[in-house]
C-alpha cells in the first residue's frame, strides 16, 4: 500500500520513511548500499553516513535533483514513481521559499517563475532518466513467469518454505538447503504473513503463488490474507527478512526472481 506522502512535511520526513519501508537499520548501512550501485563504474562518488544523516534530519538536502549522490541513494533504495515525486517536491519547495528580490527589494516574481520552470523541466527529465534505470534492471527479459517451477519448490503441508521465520530465528544451514527460488519465496512468505501484496509486474509469480495458498480459497492449508493495510513485522521478522537476502547476494551471488534469473542485489 502506499503511503500518503502528503501527510509529511519535509524532505527529512519522506526520505526517512522510505529507508524505514526498506527495512534498513542505520545510515551506514544505506550508505554502503548506495556505494555499491557503483561498483561497475570507474569513476566513484563518495557517499558518507553523515550526508544521509543530515537529509533524515533536514539539516541538510541534496543540492537538486541531479546530485550524483542522491541519485545513487534512491537507486539503492529502489524508490517508487510516489516515493520520488514526493521527495521532488520537498526538494522544489525549498527553492520556492528562498526570498528572491530585485534591486529595490521587491519581489522580483518572473525570476522565480523562470527559476520554478526550470525545477519543473529538470524534475520531468530526472523522472525519465530514473524510469529508463529501472527499465534496465530487467533488460535482458521482458518475459516474467506467471508460476514459479513446481520442482524447484518444496512447501511444507501448512504451505510455507520455512513454516517458523515468524518465531524463531533462521539458520544459514536452514537456508544452504534451499533452491534459489525457495528462497525467494521463504524472504516474502515473511511478508505474505502480514498481509502484503505484491503488485510489481516483476513479482506477479510471486503474488500468483501466495494466491494459491489464501485463506478464504482453501481452509486446508490457506493462511495468506492480503491486506489494504498490511500489518509492520516484528523485529524478530525483519532479522530474519535481512538474514534470507544477506545470504541471497553473499552466497548465492544474486536474487531469483520473477524473470526466472540470478539478479543483481543492491
Amino acid at each position: 500500500m502506499t503511503k500518503n506522502y502528503d501527510a509529511f512535511d519535509t524532505f527529512g520526513e519522506v526520505f526517512s520513511a522510505i529507508i524505514s519501508d526498506r527495512n534498513i537499520k542505520s545510515d551506514e548501512q544505506l550508505a554502503r548500499k548506495a556505494m555499491r550501485v557503483q561498483a561497475s563504474q570507474p569513476s566513484r562518488i563518495n557517499i558518507q553516513r553523515r550526508t544521509i544523516n543530515n537529509w533524515r534530519n533536514n539539516r541538510s538536502m541534496p543540492r537538486s535533483a541531479t546530485d550524483l549522490r542522491f541519485q545513487l541513494v534512491i537507486r539503492a533504495l529502489d524508490v517508487s514513481d510516489p516515493e520520488l515525486t514526493a521527495l521532488m517536491r520537498h526538494l522544489d519547495r525549498s527553492k520556492e521559499e528562498e526570498p528572491v528580490t530585485d534591486n529595490s527589494g521587491s519581489a522580483a516574481q518572473p525570476r522565480k517563475l523562470f527559476w520554478m520552470a526550470i525545477s519543473a523541466a529538470l524534475l520531468a527529465v530526472f523522472i525519465l532518466t530514473f524510469a529508463v534505470f529501472k527499465l534496465q534492471l530487467f533488460s535482458d527479459t521482458t518475459t516474467f513467469v506467471q508460476e514459479i517451477p513446481a520442482s524447484e519448490l518444496h512447501l511444507s503441508t501448512d504451505g510455507f518454505v520455512l513454516p517458523n521465520s515468524s518465531s524463531e530465528p533462521v539458520t544459514i544451514d536452514q537456508l544452504e538447503s534451499l533452491t534459489g527460488w525457495e528462497l525467494y519465496v521463504a524472504r516474502n512468505e515473511i511478508y505474505a504473513r502480514r498481509g502484503w501484496g505484491f503488485v510489481r509486474q516483476s513479482s506477479v509469480c510471486l503474488q500468483n503463488h501466495f494466491n494459491k495458498h489464501a485463506a478464504s480459497d482453501n481452509p486446508s492449508n490457506g493462511w495468506y490474507q492480503q491486506r489494504v493495510r498490511q500489518q509492520e513485522l516484528t523485529n524478530l521478522e525483519r532479522d530474519n527478512a535481512e538474514t534470507i537476502r544477506r545470504y541471497e547476494c553473499s552466497a548465492r551471488g544474486g536474487q531469483v526472481k520473477c524473470n526466472g534469473l540470478l539478479n543483481q542485489c543492491f
